[in-house]
């Protein structure tokens, strides 16, 4: 998606957690300046502030915001056994409340943009009618 992104001549500042998964080095290599790979943990509140920040002074404006972060982790077997709330817990905070943690602080930046695009990137375990999953209940 963001290689996409970057052949349509867009400006664009990933948001990287996982440092070691490369394909941002590569992309960075291929593009250069046109790619800005930023530290960020959507769970963390400063984290997300500084890349607000961030955007602000290097850009002043955004046009678009792809909401794309998201964890899978539950060891909850099925209905009839225990459930793995501290599990659930972490989900939801990456999952929910990372996106809305996102979005709350960069909109002001999407405002001032051309575009005004915001999108959240889901699975198909949010979906009511294509879901297949029968348990992990909190993703």
């Amino acid at each position: 998606m963001t290689e996409d992104i970057l052949k349509s001549n867009f400006k664009v500042f990933a948001g990287r957690y996982m440092k070691d998964w490369t394909e941002l080095d590569d992309l960075k290599k291929e593009f250069g300046e046109d790619l800005d790979n930023v530290s960020l943990d959507v769970t963390d509140q400063k984290s997300v502030d500084e890349i607000a920040n961030y955007i602000e002074k290097e850009a002043g404006q955004l046009d678009i915001l792809i909401n794309n972060a998201a964890m899978y982790k539950d060891r909850s077997k099925d209905i009839f056994w225990e459930y793995n709330y501290k599990d659930m817990m972490k989900l939801f905070d990456t999952n929910v409340f990372g996106s809305l943690r996102v979005s709350k602080f960069v909109v002001p930046l999407l405002m001032k943009g051309n575009r005004k695009i915001l999108a959240n990137i889901s699975s198909e375990a949010a979906s009511l009618t294509n879901s297949w999953r029968k348990k992990e209940y909190g993703y």
